[in-house]
């Protein structure tokens, strides 16, 4: 064994010589592909290899034909950077499918050998991307933003929305409809955007006064209307308050053992609650979890091991309790414990000596039934 590890540690001190790295920096660039556009780039190529290096320099994707390099091969120093530079240069139209597409430069180590070692060699690509019009107008929402807040905040609202049409729009507006279930409570009016051309980005922005509203789930639809077209899309948020919710539970657990009873709970609060635990208390005995963080608005599991051994099989009421922020939230419901089924491995567990002395017993019997026929047979 020690002769296996040495040979093995003896290989890679001899022929893996080191093991190295490139990168690229921007990793993504985007443009708005106007008709004869031809724009200069430069990017710079990293490294941390103890050595100076030389990489090879290519494009990929479905723009390769446009990205012109101006070198294909650069050295790159040791622990240190090199520029690249390329241009992408489009014709006045592109026959290219409308919507994403992508052009990469790729920057390849070449290789090289020395004394009889060799190197891991990498590459990496730097990502152009292009959104091609669509005919027409047309309007793609790329951001909207309802975010959760405390009882009686101010709601703040924010939308992005991106021209991917080849026509100008001439006016965008923008409502937002504030609703609990399908009732409706508020219709917000956003400003005006007007002459949005094609790649451009129209913003709008929006408060909610939540003090008139109760802590709860609501929902936002956000219409937008341009020239004869609609768009709408919804998000939901929530006003929150100082509360965790249990949520679930774990219903039936087996007699006679250690069994992972679980409260599960979840957060209506803005900030996170550190130190949260659980307790159950069963026929007066008290078990408890261990403390933990639960974040805002999120669902936490907390595990308390249940002894099973000083209970009968039947129903019982389990008084759940949640402890966070000096408050608590309790529930009491019920609980079944069962008998467990029969396991081979339960059933021998902690007889083990038991289990070789019959063994030894069989052994010496049969040892001594053998002994008595070759007798006989003698």
């Amino acid at each position: 064994m020690k002769k296996e590890v040495f040979l093995i540690l003896l290989f890679f001190i001899l022929f893996v010589n080191y093991v190295h790295a490139i990168g690229i920096s921007p990793p993504l660039i985007e443009v708005n592909p106007e008709p004869n556009l031809k724009k200069d780039f430069t990017a710079t190529v990293l490294s941390t290899n103890s050595k100076d290096i030389y990489v090879n320099i290519f494009t990929q994707g479905t723009l390769k034909d446009y990205i012109k390099l101006k070198e294909n091969k650069v050295k790159v120093p040791k622990l240190g950077g090199a520029d690249i530079h390329f241009s992408l240069e489009l014709p006045n139209k592109l026959n290219l499918e409308p919507g994403k597409q992508y052009g990469y430069v790729m920057v390849e180590e070449g290789s090289s050998t020395s004394g009889g070692s060799f190197q891991v060699m990498t590459s990496v690509g730097l990502t152009i991307l292009a959104f091609i019009p669509y005919p027409g107008k047309y309007l793609e929402i790329t951001d909207f933003k309802v975010p959760n807040v405390k009882e009686n905040e101010i709601l703040p609202i924010e939308i992005k929305a991106v021209s991917r049409g080849n026509e100008i729009i001439n006016q965008i507006d923008a409502t937002i409809e504030i609703y609990k279930g399908d009732l409706r409570l508020e219709t917000l009016y956003l400003d005006k955007v007007t002459n949005l051309k094609s790649g451009d980005t129209a913003y709008f922005s929006t408060e909610f006064n939540t003090k008139s509203y109760k802590p709860g789930v609501y929902n936002t639809k956000l219409i937008l209307r341009y020239d004869s077209n609609k768009l709408e899309t919804e998000r939901s948020f929530e006003i929150g308050t100082l509360f965790v919710e249990i949520t679930n539970y774990t219903r039936k657990h087996y007699k006679d053992d250690i069994s992972r009873f679980i409260v599960s709970a979840k957060s209506h609060w803005n900030d996170p609650l550190d130190n949260v635990y659980a307790e159950v208390i069963i026929n007066d005995t008290k078990f408890k979890s261990s403390p933990d963080r639960i974040n805002p608005f999120e669902e936490s599991g907390f595990l308390i091991y249940l002894d099973t051994h000083n209970f009968d099989v039947g129903y019982y009421n389990a008084n759940m309790t949640i402890f966070y922020a000096n408050k608590s939230t309790s529930l009491i419901s019920g609980i079944e414990i069962i008998k467990k089924p029969f396991s081979l491995g339960d059933s021998l567990k902690g007889k083990t000596t038991q289990i070789l002395v019959i063994v030894i017993i069989i052994l010496l019997i049969l040892n001594l039934l053998w002994l008595i026929k070759k007798k006989k047979d003698e």
